[in-house]
């Protein structure tokens, strides 16, 4: 399970709206000035995350809870969401080479042509499978209450 402790915006009947900080692994050693992914890192804001889950136990509003997300959810979406457009592009610039000799089409060309269709096609396939498991399958789970309600204030 991975945990993150997020702080209570809003709270509903059964659900609350939490907010989540992104962490950034960069900062933290002597060669960020020189490093690509510390560059990156700086120009990307950072803007909380808002997420809602399911409430397992009371909260107010202010308070911490600690969230998770399953690991197998997490390495699942990763594999959909990288895997699949990749697998296609790759097996669509494979079809545009064993098209392009018996229609005497240039090699290469219809490589380019396959790769673009495939890798589209598997944008869409990664798009319609998120849509179809993102029901309950990525929502992070409520694990518990971090900092008790009269310690939140």
């Amino acid at each position: 399970m991975i945990e993150s402790i997020a702080t209570v915006v809003a709270v509903g009947e059964d659900w609350a709206q939490v907010e989540c900080r992104r962490k950034s692994a960069c900062g933290h050693c002597h060669q960020q000035d020189q490093c690509g992914v510390g560059a990156v890192s700086k120009a990307m804001p950072d803007r909380p995350q808002l997420l809602e889950v399911i409430l397992t136990a009371p909260v107010a509003v202010g308070q911490q809870i600690r969230i998770g997300i399953p690991e197998r959810n997490l390495l699942g979406s990763a594999l959909l969401v990288y895997m699949v457009p990749l697998l296609c592009l790759l097996a669509g610039a494979l079809v545009g080479k064993i098209l392009a000799t018996p229609f005497q089409l240039g090699e290469e060309p219809a490589e380019v042509a396959g790769a673009l269709l495939g890798g589209g096609l598997g944008f869409l396939i990664a798009r319609w499978g998120a849509r179809r498991l993102g029901g309950g399958f990525y929502r992070p789970v409520m694990l518990g209450v971090a900092i008790a309600a009269h310690q939140a204030d």
